[in-house]
């Protein structure tokens, strides 16, 4: 499911890429079939509204609980989106399109 690439640069990294059957796994699982038909009867203003008071719920314990976020890059607050490409902040490097989809080790919340 996951392949384990060494980095070019640094012979100590591994990277980890989700396979094809990886993703194919993710996509029948994820959200699995009864949690999608719970929000199939559910209004898009109701969606909007649960996902909007999760998020901020799962915030509030990270807070509270002295703990890091977690997500992908696009979503960090190291992340500055300029009219060229995204751009890493805290290392001050440019990010592929590929890049900002990664999960970012990182990780803040914006």
């Amino acid at each position: 499911m996951l392949e384990k690439i060494p980095d070019t640069k640094d012979k100590r990294i591994f990277h980890l890429k989700v396979t094809g059957a990886g993703k194919s796994l993710l996509e029948q699982t994820i959200p699995t079939p009864a949690f999608a038909r719970m929000c199939d009867n559910l209004s898009e203003k109701e969606q909007a509204d649960i996902t909007t008071l999760l998020k901020l719920l799962l915030r509030m314990h990270l807070v509270a609980n002295k703990l890091k976020s977690f997500g992908v890059c696009k979503s960090c607050r190291y992340n500055r989106q300029t009219a060229e490409a995204d751009y890493y902040k805290l290392v001050e490097q440019p990010l592929s399109n590929d890049d900002i989809e990664l999960i970012c080790r990182e990780h803040e919340v914006k």
